[in-house]
């Protein structure tokens, strides 16, 4: 839960104030059981990790902690960017959980399940295994927040980029990394 960093998310208008933000952590993920108990998720240290300002993410992630930060909070609105709908994320057994950017993978907590732990994308599966996640998720969060205080944001892939010659062009397949969204599910 990263509070008040207003600068590292972008956040440009000084009249707007970031109370908490949940970074890369999906709603229909978010409403599955875990796939790891508590002791074993926080065994997990940030030297593992690339990034290691991801570790309380990463571990809210893994311990489904989001909907209760969420019904806790004093926030007045909340904002529901999809953008978590276009990146791959995990799979074991039958739950499925958000790997924080791939973070996960550099776990030993990863590689103690390396065999058993799979990828999944929204939108290579049937909307019927995950749209009821996603119900679920906005019944329980409208209990906190009315529709006239949630905010959806639809996230789009962007397919170009501009080249140090000035010029627009189309981003590569080669450069598009699984964990990076992909203009495909646009």
């Amino acid at each position: 839960l990263l509070d008040g960093n207003q600068k590292g998310h972008g956040i440009a208008d000084d009249r707007l104030e970031l109370g908490y933000f949940l970074d890369k952590q999906n709603m229909a993920l978010a409403m599955m059981p875990p796939a790891f108990s508590k002791e074993e998720v926080s065994s997990i240290q940030a030297e593992e990790l690339w990034d290691k300002s991801r570790i309380n993410t990463l571990k809210q992630a893994l311990n489904k902690e989001t909907i209760n930060l969420l019904m806790e909070s004093d926030a007045e609105y909340l904002i529901v960017d999809l953008y978590d709908f276009y990146v791959y994320f995990n799979i074991i057994g039958n739950t499925a959980f958000d790997n924080i950017a791939f973070e996960f993978q550099n776990t030993s907590l990863h590689k103690k399940y390396k065999k058993y732990v799979k990828y999944g994308h929204f939108f290579e599966m049937a909307q019927w295994i995950y749209y009821p996640y996603v119900d679920l998720f906005f019944k329980t969060i409208i209990k906190k927040y009315d529709s006239d205080h949630i905010i959806l944001n639809r996230f789009r892939c962007n397919k170009y980029y501009l080249a140090k010659d000035g010029e627009i062009k189309i981003i590569p397949d080669e450069f598009k990394a699984p964990c990076h969204p992909n203009d495909k599910h646009n």
